[in-house]
């Protein structure tokens, strides 16, 4: 029995593992996406002389 309650917390573990690193990677690939937009937009900008260094 005492195995059982040890492989069902291992499942727990790894079910909550899996969700969290879920969330945080959804959320990583938004910030790395909207970063590169910034920069696209930026860039086309500057190209059009909008913005000025």
């Amino acid at each position: 029995m005492e195995n059982l309650q040890y492989y069902i917390a291992l499942i727990v573990v790894i079910a909550l593992g899996a969700f969290i690193v879920k969330k945080v990677t959804g959320c990583m690939i938004r910030i790395v996406i909207t970063i590169i937009a910034l920069a696209l937009l930026t860039g086309i900008l500057y190209q059009l002389g909008v913005l000025q260094v």
